[in-house]
């Protein structure tokens, strides 16, 4: 994403769509204005709180290195909240990476 490696990246085949939080949304240096609207519900988390995302925002996103380097474009939502992680890849990007995961192996390939 951008120029920076981005850490913290949690896959999560379980998930339907490709989350950012806000704390890498202001590292990467997107602008508010490149968002789009979010129209939906509200976001609840495991402890009960509710939270409104901000949009989306599309981003190039470049997985592996050298030979097994492939870039796609993937819209992420943008939520505020508290979170050990920077972005959440779910089975939207996933599927659009062609990528299959092995939990038994922690790998993706």
């Amino acid at each position: 994403m951008a120029k920076p490696d981005v850490r913290l990246v949690l896959i999560d085949t379980g998930a339907s769509c490709d989350i950012m939080y806000t704390s890498l949304f202001r590292t990467l240096q997107v602008m508010e204005k490149n968002l789009s609207p979010y129209v939906g519900n509200e976001f609840y988390g495991f402890n009960g709180s509710s939270t409104q995302p901000m949009g989306y925002v599309e981003l190039l996103v470049t997985f592996g290195e050298k030979e097994a380097k492939k870039t796609i474009k993937i819209p992420f939502l943008v939520i505020d909240c508290p979170s050990l992680y920077n972005c959440i890849i779910g089975r939207t990007g996933l599927a659009q990476l062609g990528a299959a995961c092995s939990t038994a192996h922690l790998k993706l390939k």
